[in-house]
């Protein structure tokens, strides 16, 4: 049953266009970064447009394309609603904890994905164009640095539990992203 829904998930057209989307999200950041450093007084490159700054930034979910992983996510659920899928598990004799923890473990990878992708493609690209950080990092900043990595992956695997539950409750997209979107 999981390998299944992991087949559908990459298969899926709406993982595609949001994978699109983030990778054109995480080209272009660099970019308006690289714009305000080189439109700023000082006019020096990596000021700004660096790859920790960039790490940094493209963590929340709430801001950027960070917002788009949740909602698509419920999409993708609701979807699995809509089209019978759940049904049809149901009624070949999967049990509905087994379901709903499919589509939580198929949501942390939807969203891992998406988000890896994002946050790396973008941070390489900064680090390309101004270095990984300004100034040499101290341990204090590498310490930094890894404590809002863990904390990116204990709100990314909320979040993802959360969207999953809205989703199976209500199945319906409307109030599935409102609720999602307000409690972020």
């Amino acid at each position: 049953m999981l390998s299944s829904s992991f087949y559908k998930l990459f298969r899926d057209k709406t993982f595609h266009i949001v994978l699109a989307i983030g990778i054109i999200v995480a080209v272009a950041m660099p970019l308006i970064y690289l714009a305000i450093d080189l439109t700023s007084g000082s006019n020096q490159v990596g000021v700004s447009c660096n790859g920790y700054n960039l790490l940094i930034s493209t963590v929340s979910p709430v801001q950027n394309f960070g917002i788009a992983i949740p909602i698509n996510l419920i999409t993708f659920i609701i979807g699995e609603f809509n089209y019978g899928t759940i049904r049809n598990k149901i009624i070949a004799g999967n049990r509905r904890s087994y379901i709903y923890f499919s589509l939580f473990l198929n949501g942390l990878v939807f969203s891992f994905i998406l988000l890896f992708l994002y946050m790396g493609l973008a941070t390489l690209i900064a680090t390309c164009i101004g270095g990984f950080s300004y100034q040499p990092l101290s341990g204090s900043d590498v310490l930094n640095l890894l404590q809002v990595l863990l904390i990116t992956i204990l709100v990314y695997t909320t979040l993802t539990s959360l969207c999953v539950f809205i989703s199976t409750l209500f199945r319906n997209i409307g109030p599935s992203i409102s609720i999602t979107v307000i409690i972020m």
